[in-house]
């Protein structure tokens, strides 16, 4: 389990993770069917794959928009980015030796690699727009889950120093099925 931190002001821009979400480069449909069911041998949609890289999914939340702030109530209402990411080495590929010269990344339907279930403890109205692909980078790096969720949590303010302030708002995520045995959960890189 961890925890985000945001601190206000915070500007941010998303990751730059959906601008090389289609770089396809098959001929046929085919093609692309035969590589991802190759890349799929050893993994399962169910479970945290064979191999998980130091048995770790990284998340990261970029602010997308401070929605709104209600100082009475003490709740912020937030607009963020979320990706949650994991490594495993059997899914890498060499690009020049791909399939009609595969680029580095593959778009597949989510669900077709494993999600990992990780949920907000802290917020008090949650609501998200998943994306319906999942994307997996040559390196083996499996983009499980992205979304634009808008959050809702429970703050404490101190608006003494407005506006030269800083306020901080903390909220927890963490595994909901699955205990710190079968993954870890860590704050990942983000750009």
């Amino acid at each position: 389990m961890w925890h985000l931190l945001v601190i206000l002001p915070l500007l941010s821009s998303a990751s730059g993770v959906e601008e090389s979400l289609n770089e396809r480069k098959f001929r046929t449909r085919a093609q692309e069917k035969a590589f991802i069911d190759r890349l799929k041998q050893n993994s399962t949609a169910m479970s945290p794959p064979f191999g998980l890289y130091n048995n770790t999914v990284f998340a990261i939340a970029d602010l997308y928009q401070i929605v709104e702030v209600d100082e009475k109530l003490g709740l912020i209402s937030l607009k963020i980015f979320v990706y949650l990411y994991y490594s495993v080495p059997h899914l890498e590929w060499n690009i020049s030796d791909s399939v009609d010269s595969v680029a580095g990344v593959l778009n597949v339907p989510m669900g077709t690699f494993w999600v990992p279930d990780v949920v907000h403890y802290d917020v008090t109205e949650l609501k998200y727009q998943g994306f319906t692909e999942q994307a997996i980078f040559s390196n083996g790096i499996v983009v499980a889950y992205s979304s634009i969720q808008f959050v809702k949590v429970a703050c404490s303010y101190d608006i003494s120093f407005f506006p030269f302030d800083t306020q901080e708002c903390k909220f927890r995520v963490g595994q909901w099925m699955n205990d710190n045995t079968s993954y870890g959960l860590e704050p990942g890189m983000g750009e």
